[in-house]
């Protein structure tokens, strides 16, 4: 049986995701990179040409490599691989230039134009106008490969998973967002009336409107918890999703829902997801696992709703739930404007022409105040303007507003929203003024590098294979915060009881008595993993190695109960240095350039190569 996931893009930089299951992909196996083939595999009209793809881990085609093997080669440039040192190459693993069996993302090239039009039975796009703001934030939780982005997707009839590591390792790596509107039949019974179109599925009736909201799709991946909390300081309520074909609880499921219970967030819908792939016992012994889980917790007074999301497989019964449990806030929109930061990008594509040229993006959700087309607006912490790392406030105007319901003159609390500014797109792009709030000039807090915090520590390591017991915190020990949707990493200054105070690496717009949480980083110590590709299989055998060095064997037995996030290409040294530069940790390495940049980052390196390894800090 083969399964491909495909990647298809026209001439207008549209692109769609589409899964081909059951042999429906047979006739790709056997074409190459470069290959033309009947666009009818994918139920388009026309031709499209391959343009390349990757397997399940990520290993990419080449072109200029024969075959489907997988092999090892000495590469000084190609896709996902920096440009190397004149005259230096670097070893590669790599797959040949042939769909096989093995291959499981597909690139290619339309030769026409995507359809504009969707199916009968396809969901609503995201570009559907629906009339209405997005009124209210529903976050997802829940482990890596529960499901948390294909509900989304099933909701909302978009893949938010959308940027190449995300494809490349089938995980979501930053935080994404999607809207979604609810609509309810006045002719059909509960929950059976409740869909995502403007047709009742089941009678054919016209159906109202019940609300339009926000979907924020965090990440499940251990080493990518402080994402998830970026993203859990917007939620007004959560879908916490549990896989019936695996074992409850699982690590991240147990941190997700801590998190959720610390934050505040009690509006919880549990689900079940996956019923499709287990027998009706099996998955009635993981609904009672489920239920006694999350007895006692944030969770308990919710139902438990069985789904499959990959099949739409009750999810008239999930939406149902959803709108009577996660109810929309009511909101101050005469305060003053206090917008957080949750994404920033530039939407510009290369090549744009000087006069096509954009502003930056920013993406978040107000929490109190009004914008509008027009409004000048202040940005904190700000840019680093000086070697010293001192910031300076950003001054902008907003120049357009956009939500579900498409571009609008004005946009009021609750959902998610995109806002336009004028400035330079590179400084909002790859998401650099994540953390960051928005509001009114001279309204907001200034800045600050220090804060005071009431903290309740956890009895036991959340997460952690073995009980382990929570050590109190120590003056000098380094903390990840996040702040609002800002992760940052301090330091403690001092210690009191419960109280404590904290130095910040860098500026931090705080409110007094924000919502605050420290990452569960602080229970074990800020120590996360970034593995380069290269350095994967040398970690892994040191990690066997009963001669490895005594002063760094706690660390790599750590790192054998974690979940290594490996990284590659430009990912892999731009993603790393940004990492370790906002939140610290160790990365393993044995490129010497990768090396320094971490050191100078504030990072520590465990330096690797056959004979030997050492912790350096």
């Amino acid at each position: 049986m083969t399964d491909f996931k495909l990647t298809i893009s026209d001439s207008k930089g549209r692109s769609i995701t589409k899964e081909l299951r059951d042999n429906e992909g047979s006739a790709l196996l056997g074409q190459t990179i470069g290959s033309k083939v009947d666009a009818a595999v994918a139920s388009f009209a026309g031709q499209m040409r391959i343009t390349g793809g990757s397997d399940r881990s990520g290993v990419p085609m080449r072109q200029d490599v024969h075959g489907s093997a997988r092999k090892y080669v000495l590469l000084s440039k190609g896709v996902g691989l920096q440009d190397a040192e004149k005259g230096k190459r670097v070893r590669k693993l790599i797959r040949g230039n042939q769909v096989s069996e093995e291959t499981y993302q597909i690139n290619c090239r339309l030769d026409g134009q995507l359809p504009e039009e969707r199916g009968a039975d396809a969901a609503p796009s995201k570009k559907e106008e629906y009339g209405y703001q997005p009124c209210v934030n529903i976050g997802t939780a829940g482990h890596v490969d529960h499901g948390k982005t294909t509900l989304i997707q099933s909701l909302t009839g978009q893949w938010t998973s959308v940027h190449s590591q995300e494809l490349k390792r089938g995980i979501t790596i930053r935080v994404g967002y999607s809207d979604a509107a609810f609509y309810k039949c006045p002719s059909c019974e509960d929950p059976l009336g409740y869909s995502t179109r403007p047709e009742c599925p089941g009678c054919g009736s016209k159906s109202e409107l019940s609300r339009v909201v926000s979907f924020v799709d965090s990440p499940g991946h251990e080493s990518l918890m402080a994402n998830m909390l970026s993203g859990s300081a917007l939620m007004d309520g959560a879908l916490l999703l549990v896989a019936a074909n695996e074992k409850v609880p699982k690590p991240q499921t147990k941190e997700h829902l801590l998190a959720l219970q610390t934050l505040g967030i009690t509006q919880i819908v549990t689900i079940q997801n996956k019923v499709d792939l287990v027998s009706y016992t099996d998955a009635m012994a993981n609904y009672n696992d489920i239920a006694a889980f999350v007895n006692g917790t944030g969770a308990s007074g919710s139902p438990i709703i069985p789904i499959s999301a990959q099949s739409n497989l009750n999810t008239d019964a999930l939406i149902g739930m959803i709108e009577s449990t996660i109810k929309t806030p009511i909101r101050d929109e005469k305060s003053s404007t206090v917008m957080h930061v949750l994404r920033s990008f530039d939407v510009n594509r290369p090549g744009s022409r000087i006069t096509d040229i954009k502003g930056g993006v920013v993406g978040g959700s107000l929490t109190e105040g009004t914008l509008k087309i027009g409004d000048e607006i202040e940005i904190k912490p700000g840019i680093v303007t000086t070697k010293r790392g001192a910031y300076e406030p950003i001054l902008t105007e907003v120049v357009s507003l956009g939500t579900s319901a498409g571009t609008v003159e004005s946009v009021r609390p609750g959902g998610l929203v995109a806002v336009g500014t004028r400035l330079d797109p590179a400084i909002a792009r790859r998401d650099s003024l994540v953390g960051s709030v928005i509001g009114r000039p001279g309204t907001l807090p200034e800045n600050s590098t220090g804060a005071q915090i009431t903290v309740s520590l956890f009895d036991a390591v959340v997460g952690a294979t073995d009980e382990t017991k929570v050590a109190p915190i120590q003056n000098g020990e380094a903390l990840r915060l996040n702040i609002g949707t800002a992760p940052v990493l301090s330091k403690v200054t001092k210690v009191r009881n419960e109280n404590i105070s904290v130095e910040l690496r860098r500026p931090v717009c705080i409110f007094e008595r924000i919502r605050n949480i420290d990452t569960f980083e602080a229970e074990i110590g800020p120590v996360r993993f970034a593995v380069p590709t290269c350095a994967l299989s040398e970690l892994n055998r040191l990690m066997d190695d009963p001669r490895r060095a005594p002063e760094i064997s706690a660390v790599l037995e750590r790192a054998r109960r974690m979940d290594i996030i490996e990284m590659d290409g430009d990912f892999a040294d731009r993603e790393i240095l940004r990492h370790v530069k906002q939140n610290g940790g160790i990365v393993a390495t044995m490129d010497r350039g990768l090396k320094r940049g971490v050191k100078r980052s504030g990072g520590s390196v465990i330096s690797m190569s056959r004979d030997r390894v050492v912790l350096e800090p």
